[in-house]
Formats: structure tokens, C-alpha cells, sequence
């Protein structure tokens, strides 16, 4: 998904908000200086996560810090796991439990500190179990559960922490070998190699992308996560930073994402805020 002036906007907004937490105001003009250089330096035939990466990674290089949103990911895994019990009591008791299992993973990916950089975690629990009650096209999610319990090999490219103890409930399910995605630096609130185990996901086989952009940047990403993603019979990439940098991945692919900008939104033909299930490259 190639980038456009508000993706633009929106990420030096939330660039400049971590430059004023975590650089001395003094180095301020400077370092926005050099931003906005950046900015106008970029290829527009780019992804907004490619571009977020650019600035992240200045700031880091600048003297911020090297995982700024540490103390974040922390608190989000760890709400989630409070409240991982009570969302599987809601599913056991579901007319359709694999569809609400979806329902729940997806809702999971509010938890984004990219896209919302004003997210308060403790609001966002009455959003999480509010999705039982949102919009899926059901014949679309029975079609995914298909192809979900006839694939013999998944990729599940993961997005942020708290979400990611979500996405054990669809994960458990899944018949046969899981290979999990992650971020190979950090970036945002994303989640890495660190933060699997806290996720109750460190017992599975896992390849990160070898790069800090906060979705999957195909062209940078290296060999060995290329060839782990591309040897599984299915994709599910999480959230809005994988569904923006993996439009051209030419294998089938799920995407699992809750709608969260006007850019996003134009792109699927959906409202803010929607949840998005999008499958791509699965033959007949």
C-alpha cells in the first residue's frame, strides 16, 4: 500500500510526540529539522510502516531510546492475560465459536500504539469484549475456518504485545505446524522475539524479519523469514502495519485487522473502526 500525504501527517505526529518524551527540549529543533528532511525525502511508492520505520529509527539513533515503549508492552501483555479467561468464557458460550475466536483475535488489535499514540489501556477493555457485538460477514469467516482446518503448515505473522495473547485462541486451534512472524528490532509497541514467552507463546517455532519496520517490508526483510513465510500453505498477517506492507505478497494470505485509519479505510471500502477479515490468493 503505497503511502499518501495524511499517512505522512500522521506518522511525524506521532514521531515528534516520542521526540518530546524522550529528548531534552534544547535538541528539539534539530532533531525535527532532520524528521522533516527525511519526510521529504521519501518514495512514494513506499509504505507508511516503511516510512515510520525511517523516523523511529532516527529517533533511536539520536539518543532516544532503544525500546521506548517497553513499560507499555509490559502493561498491555499483562492486562491481556488477565483478561485472556474471560474472553474464553465468552467464545465457549458463542452460537459460533470459531467465529467469535475471530471476532476476539481481531479485536485484540486495538491494542496499537502506532495508530492510536493517545491509547489508554485500561479504556480499551470495554472495546475488546464490545466485539462479540461488531460486524463479520459470516460466510467469509466460514470460508476462512475452511481454509484455516485444511492447511497443513500456517505463517502467523504477529503485530503488537497484548494483542498477541489474543491470538493463542485462534493459534490452539490450529491442526498442524505454526511457524510465528515478529519484529526484528524495536519498533512501537510491536512485539519481538523478547516478548513471546510473556505472550504464552514460547513454545512455538518462531523467525523474526530481521528489520524494525512495523509491518513486513518484503524487501528488506531477510532470506531466512522469506523462505519460512513463503514454505507455509497459509498467511495470517495481523493488523494494519503487516496488511499495508504485505499487498503485493503473492501467496495465500489472511489478513485480521480492525480498520483504524481513513487511508485503510478507502483502501478495503470500509468505515473506521470496522473489523476486517481479507483473504487473498486462494484459488477456488
Amino acid at each position: 500500500m503505497k503511502i499518501s500525504a495524511e499517512c505522512i501527517n500522521c506518522v511525524i505526529g506521532s514521531a515528534f510526540e516520542l521526540m518530546a518524551k524522550q529528548l531534552p527540549e534544547e535538541r528539539h529543533p534539530r532533531i525535527a529539522g532532520e524528521m522533516l528532511k527525511i519526510a521529504s525525502s521519501q518514495d512514494w511508492h513506499e509504505s507508511p510502516p516503511e516510512f515510520a520505520r525511517k523516523l523511529y529509527t532516527f529517533l533511536r539513533d539520536s539518543g532516544g531510546e532503544a525500546d521506548s515503549f517497553a513499560e507499555a508492552k509490559k502493561r498491555s501483555t499483562e492486562l491481556a492475560t488477565k483478561l485472556l479467561p474471560e474472553m474464553r468464557s465468552i467464545i465457549a458460550a458463542a452460537d459460533y465459536e470459531f467465529g467469535a475466536v475471530v471476532k476476539a483475535v481481531i479485536g485484540g488489535n486495538i491494542i496499537d500504539c502506532g495508530a492510536d499514540r493517545s491509547i489508554d489501556l485500561d479504556s480499551a477493555i470495554p472495546k475488546l469484549k464490545s466485539v462479540f457485538e461488531m460486524f463479520l460477514d459470516e460466510k467469509l469467516i466460514k470460508l476462512f475456518e475452511q481454509r484455516f482446518y485444511n492447511a497443513k503448515t500456517l505463517f502467523y505473522m504477529l503485530d503488537n504485545c497484548g494483542e498477541a495473547v489474543f491470538d493463542r485462541l485462534l493459534l490452539e486451534r490450529f491442526p498442524g505446524k505454526v511457524i510465528l512472524g515478529v519484529r526484528g528490532d524495536f519498533i512501537l509497541n510491536d512485539i519481538t522475539r523478547h516478548e513471546l514467552a510473556d505472550s504464552g507463546l514460547g513454545g512455538y517455532e518462531f523467525v523474526d524479519t530481521g528489520d524494525a519496520t512495523p509491518g513486513v517490508a518484503l524487501k528488506r526483510a531477510k532470506k531466512e523469514f522469506l523462505e519460512a513465510m513463503q514454505s507455509c500453505d497459509m498467511v495470517i498477517a495481523k493488523g494494519q502495519g503487516n496488511f499495508e506492507t504485505l499487498d503485493l505478497y503473492c501467496r495465500p494470505i489472511v489478513h485480521l485487522l480492525r480498520v483504524k485509519c481513513p487511508a485503510v479505510a478507502r483502501t478495503l471500502n470500509m468505515s473506521r473502526h470496522s473489523l476486517a477479515l481479507v483473504m487473498r490468493n486462494f484459488t477456488a
